[in-house]
């Protein structure tokens, strides 16, 4: 146990550390699995430390958030119990929030069915939009605020660009140029540039005019806690990349691990029933093809960006097989939106 204990904080930090909390070892596990922190647990609360000093004003960031959102009783996420500036045991800020119950939804995310992951993103959907309904009155000012930043479109920020709507036509242009290049089928409907375009438009535009909000920006299947036994969602964690922006990003499965890319053939309907739910649920009136257009480009985008690999980690396929399938996908879309 103490080995493990070790690699968070040395053996006189350790002391002090049980010390200020009245802990002995033997009440304290170790988990490595965030990227940005270290955390040390007991029964009834989690130690966030910065993985290192460039990972600390992250960390502060999260703890503010949690000490913030302490009138947010509409999502279950964790509530700061304090603050710690000690030297003695670290040299930089650290943190104890409460711990909730549940595993993390990568644990059970293989043992799904389709039939089973659907109402999940369903009620995460419900979920979400609790907490883009908490007015930015109510936010803390520390949360970044994502602008456009004027320059010409590129695979790298394309997603920020057909999401804003001053660039969202240019973005367009952009993605269709990239995809009508890759077009082998003389009849593809893809190659009706006009039809193409004004569909695409139409579906991004209405995306890019949606007031921005509190997303929490790194939805996946480790920030989400869930019950054993129902695998109803339990908790949401790891504020640190929140910011104020489009509600879109936080339905982004390039966030998300390999295990859901094996549902790749399923996303349309999920997304539409997410979508659709997320849309109930704030009382907006949006058509879901756009947001499963959106991530299907913005996929292209990535694909393209790792093109020299042997096998593209989102389809599982080479190249020129991805190619096709993204191809396929947006014809399907083009069809749906006609």
């Amino acid at each position: 146990m103490s080995n493990s204990l070790h690699a968070v904080l040395n053996p006189r930090q350790l002391d002090n550390f049980c010390k200020l909390f009245n802990l002995k070892e033997g009440d304290i596990e170790a988990n490595f699995n965030g990227w940005h922190k270290l955390v040390l647990m007991t029964k009834d609360t989690v130690f966030v430390f910065p993985r290192s000093p460039e990972y600390a004003d992250a960390v502060s960031k999260e703890l503010t958030l949690y000490e913030e959102f302490a009138h947010v009783q509409s999502v279950a996420l964790p509530r700061l119990v304090k603050r710690v500036h000690d030297k003695e045991i670290s040299y930089y800020e650290f943190g104890a929030i409460t711990r909730l119950r549940g595993v993390a939804f990568s644990s059970v995310i293989d043992d799904l069915s389709t039939d089973q992951l659907k109402p999940f993103l369903v009620e995460l959907a419900r979920i979400t939009a609790d907490w883009h309904s908490i007015p930015l009155a109510k936010l803390p000012s520390i949360l970044t605020r994502t602008i456009d930043d004027g320059g010409p479109v590129t695979l790298e920020n394309w997603g920020v660009k057909a999401l804003t709507s001053a660039s969202s036509s240019l973005a367009v242009d952009f993605m269709y140029s990239l995809v009508v290049s890759q077009v082998t089928k003389p009849d593809s409907i893809l190659l009706d540039e006009t039809q193409v375009k004004v569909l695409w438009r139409g579906a991004l535009s209405e995306l890019a005019a949606l007031d921005h909000v509190l997303v929490h920006a790194d939805i996946h299947e480790d920030q989400l806690l869930v019950d054993p036994h129902t695998r109803g969602i339990a908790a949401v964690l790891d504020w640190e990349s929140a910011r104020i922006d489009n509600p879109v990003w936080d339905f982004d499965f390039g966030e998300w691990g390999l295990e859901i890319w094996k549902w790749t053939d399923d996303f349309a309907a999920m997304r539409q029933a997410i979508w659709s739910t997320y849309c109930t649920s704030r009382g907006l009136t949006i058509r879901p093809h756009g947001l499963h257009l959106f991530y299907t480009l913005c996929e292209i985008t990535r694909n393209e960006m790792q093109k020299d690999k042997s096998v593209l980690p989102m389809t599982s396929r080479g190249y020129v097989d991805s190619v096709a399938l993204y191809l396929t996908k947006l014809e399907e879309i083009q069809k749906s939106l006609s």
